[in-house]
């Protein structure tokens, strides 16, 4: 598989990995990155946790927004009319009794998550699963283009919600600073799959571009504005 070529052969960029890692290893929950493109979320990367190993986001995945920790803090920090436009495409597929499916759950969630900072999954999408999710903005435009997360066993995302919040935040910190050499080849196979125009970012810089670089010009070819809404269709995957 294409994921699994790209996690084996890595060679010269660790540092926004080795965020994950370092977040894995302190909690022993499985992290992910995932990128926002436009009505859905692609999981790039992940390090995965020993505390469980039944979850559904992987590399390479593509999930709606209205499902899991990952795509609902996205969502929420979306902009207001973009965000509505997305909900117009309610009810939503669930994926079980859990999954918040209706304008009026979405719209609710999308409060709590702007005033605490993070998503919260409570076996939304896998029963006995849960996670927390962190945006991440583009530093110049100010929008969201991307989300880091963390999932494991629901009892113990719930109780550490906030240490664990607080602990994303600061690896987005370090993914924002970051300078360029972060992105290996082996990774940016998959980009290159999802994002034909990365050859040019890539040739047009003198390196590698940064993680930042590379996640925006991604998030950019799509938008909630000139994309329908098939969430259905992606559900079936």
């Amino acid at each position: 598989r294409l994921a699994d070529a790209a996690r084996t052969s890595r060679t010269e960029w660790q540092p926004a990995i080795a965020v994950m890692h370092a977040i894995t290893a302190q909690t022993g929950m499985t992290s992910f990155l995932s990128v926002v493109s436009g009505t859905e979320l692609v999981c790039v990367e992940c390090a995965q946790g020993h505390a469980i190993d039944s979850l559904i986001l992987r590399p390479g995945r593509v999930l709606p927004l209205h499902a899991g920790a990952a795509g609902r803090v996205a969502l929420a920090y979306f902009e207001d009319a973009d965000a509505e436009r997305y909900l117009a495409g309610a009810p939503f597929p669930a994926y079980n009794e859990n999954t918040l499916v209706s304008v009026e759950q979405l719209r609710e969630d999308i409060r709590l998550t702007r005033e605490r900072g993070y998503a919260l999954s409570d076996e939304d999408v896998t029963l006995g699963v849960g996670a927390v999710g962190v945006p991440i903005v583009d530093n110049e435009s100010g929008r969201v283009i991307a989300s880091l997360s963390a999932g494991g066993f629901v009892d113990e995302v719930l109780a550490t919600q906030e240490s664990l919040a607080a602990l994303l935040h600061d690896g987005v910190h370090e993914i924002q600073v970051m300078p360029g050499q972060l992105w290996p080849l082996p990774a940016t196979v998959l980009l290159v799959m999802l994002l034909p125009d990365y050859a040019a970012v890539r040739c047009a810089s003198a390196t590698r571009p940064s993680a930042m670089a590379v996640i925006s010009t991604y998030a950019s070819r799509g938008s909630v504005a000139s994309q329908p809404v098939d969430s259905a269709a992606r559900f079936k995957r």
